[in-house]
């Protein structure tokens, strides 16, 4: 068996259940590394553009609304035949159908609402990593994810030069001015 990857999608349904951890612990459970991942919200048109296969099929609209309707998970998959094994542990698109001990099967609430995507043949894989991690699934090539910028300037307890809210200074609590706490 060759080592393929595959692409994963944590839908709105179940990213707002806040099931990420234990859909996490299935794919890992299963043999698979998580190898990219990246949270986003698709707009109508990347959603109308990734689910472009189904354009004419008659739940293509409820489809695409459904995908932007919240935050989605994106990861890449990497383990002995991937695709194969992740539509496994992922279970059919009806979650009635789905064989117990499946995403589907015990996350899903019906056949829209289903909580996972995942590619179902290589060549597919290979074409939905690239749709959102670009080329070396890494995410150098897309302009879907902003890159963050981290700094390893700062020694355990120092304040950084820019507070994330914007506000410098002390609120009497040691957070800043936007804490939370009513002054």
């Amino acid at each position: 068996m060759a080592i393929q990857r595959t692409l994963s999608i944590i839908k709105p349904d179940a990213v707002q259940k806040n099931i990420i951890g234990k859909i996490y612990t299935k794919i890992e459970d299963a043999g698979l590394k998580i190898v990219a991942a990246a949270m986003a919200q698709l707009d109508q048109a990347s959603a109308e553009a990734f689910y472009d296969v189904h354009r004419k099929r008659p739940f293509f609209r409820s489809l695409v609304k459904f995908m932007s309707s919240g935050p989605i998970m994106i990861q890449v998959l990497e383990g002995e035949n991937a695709v194969a094994k992740y539509r496994e542990i992922m279970g059919a698109t009806d979650p009635k159908q789905a064989a117990p001990g499946t995403i589907r099967a015990e996350f899903a609430d019906s056949i829209e609402e289903n909580a996972v995507h995942g590619s179902d043949s290589l060549e597919n894989a290979e074409a939905e990593i690239g749709f959102f991690f670009g080329d070396d699934e890494e995410g150098d090539d897309s302009e879907m994810f902003e890159e963050f910028e981290y700094s390893d300037d700062l020694e355990d307890g120092e304040e950084g030069e820019d507070d994330v809210f914007g506000d410098d200074e002390d609120d009497g609590h040691g957070h800043g001015g936007h804490c939370g706490h009513k002054h």
